[in-house]
């Protein structure tokens, strides 16, 4: 027997046992870092939309929102009288209304910070609520970052849609949602969109 080959092909070996042992370590340190991070989207996503409910109509008998707005200015003031607001803030330029690593499009867009140190700004839609090129009855979209200045500050994970209709608040991506698809978010597989705001909350 040669001794040299043998000790030789022992050490090669055990130098691949080491790196499957290592890459068996990296893919489960991995798995278990997206699995912590989902439950962290999703833990924020519902404060999101428990703060949003603070605002929403107390009564389905009413018009709830219908006729009440007629600006974001309105929407903003109304939000920031319901829930509980750290600032409030005439425009996104504002770095404590809203992320600088994801601005929204139009800054001048007036937000608030809330005592979570989440923020949101409006997108005014429709006074009578009468938009319903997403879902019925939606008055405006409503955008929340829900920690803050903290990262990723990315579409689908820390910031998430929300539609103000008629009678409350309906996050983006459910069934009835005929332009955000919930079907287009794979949290398994990293995959992030506006219809996660539902999939996030277990809603579709």
């Amino acid at each position: 027997m040669n001794l040299k080959r043998f000790n030789a092909l022992t050490t090669i070996e055990a130098c691949m046992i080491m790196l499957f042992v290592v890459l068996l370590y990296i893919y489960h340190y991995q798995q278990d870092n997206h699995v912590l991070e989902k439950e962290s989207y999703k833990t924020t996503a519902r404060a999101a939309y428990e703060h949003l409910n603070e605002a929403a109509p107390i009564s389905i008998k009413d018009k709830g929102f219908e006729g009440r707005f007629s600006s974001e200015d309105d929407i903003i003031k109304f939000l920031g009288e319901k829930i509980k607001t750290l600032k409030n803030c005439p425009s996104a330029h504002d770095e404590y209304c809203w992320s600088t690593n994801w601005l929204w499009p139009d800054h001048d867009k007036p937000g608030i910070q809330l005592k979570t140190m989440q923020y949101v700004v409006s997108d005014f839609i429709s006074e009578d609520c009468s938009y319903s090129g997403n879902i019925p009855n939606t008055c405006a979209f409503i955008y929340v970052d829900t920690n803050g200045a903290n990262g990723p500050n990315e579409i689908g994970k820390d910031i998430l849609l929300f539609y103000m209709t008629r009678q409350g608040f309906i996050p983006a991506g459910t069934k009835e949602d005929i332009v955000t698809k919930g079907s287009d978010c794979d949290l398994d597989n990293n995959i992030y969109n506006w219809g996660c705001t539902a999939k996030l909350l277990g809603l579709n």
